[in-house]
């Protein structure tokens, strides 16, 4: 986890491409995710290479989907 002073949209504005933004509190990595999960209620969590989830928000579960593919 990193901590920046900038806000998430300006800092996923200058991240390379293999970032994206996952959830309004949220950037990850993409090299670094292993497998989106659908749980209860329209809940999504993003599972990253060392086991940790994050969460997903409901606008942005298609734009994941399209680049985890």
């Amino acid at each position: 986890v990193e901590l920046h002073a900038k806000s998430l949209e300006r800092l996923a504005a200058l991240l390379p491409g293999e970032f994206l933004r996952c959830h309004r509190s949220w950037i990850v990595n993409l090299k670094q995710a292993r497998r989106l999960h659908v749980a209860s209620g329209s809940r999504y969590t993003l599972e990253l290479s060392d086991g940790s989830e994050l969460p997903v928000g409901r606008t942005q579960v298609e734009a994941l989907r399209a680049r985890l593919l």
